[in-house]
């Protein structure tokens, strides 16, 4: 699965409809008590990881100038090395794509919602006519699919502790 951009329809083929949608989302470590979720003013100074040209960076810029808050942004080559330097506390958190049902830190903000789509080799056109084929009667029987699946496999993960707005807490 794959988010469009005008880069990949050039070497791969993309179905009309995509399989669900995510969200860019801000974590933060699972003991990390200084952010609730939703509590933009406390991100305000955070030093926030993220994958190098990546789609996530221009979102996470975008979602820091929407709220007027002040992050360091730092890149790293890969998803991986990211992810360490969150859990040995080199960074307060991360911008990524959700990171799903096994995410082990807590999702504090999330934005950016986009849709992703099953990609197809660019010369197997046949493949892609039986996608669509396929997802076209997938929608059809049961529109909330995308939900399903989100929540199946995307939805924060249970095990982290539960994440309240300051309210909520209070």
């Amino acid at each position: 699965c794959v988010f469009y951009t005008p880069e990949r329809a050039e070497k791969m083929l993309f179905p009309v409809l995509p399989l669900a949608i995510s969200f860019v989302t801000i974590s933060v470590r699972n003991d990390d008590t200084r952010y609730n979720v939703e509590d933009y003013a406390a991100l305000d100074g955070m030093r926030v990881g993220v994958v190098a040209n990546s789609k996530n960076v221009s979102a996470l810029e975008t979602f820091i100038r929407e709220h007027g808050l002040h992050m360091i942004l730092t890149p790293y080559i890969d998803m991986r090395s990211m992810l360490e330097a969150l859990q040995n506390k080199e960074l307060d958190g991360v911008g990524v794509s959700n990171l799903g049902r096994h995410n082990p830190f807590r999702v504090v903000a999330q934005f950016s919602p986009e849709p992703f789509y099953i990609a197809v080799n660019r010369h197997k056109p046949e493949i892609l006519a039986r996608l669509n084929d396929g997802l076209e009667k997938i929608m059809l029987r049961n529109p909330f699919y995308g939900e399903t699946l989100y929540g199946k496999y995307l939805s924060a993960n249970k095990a982290t502790s539960p994440v309240f707005t300051l309210d909520e807490q209070a």
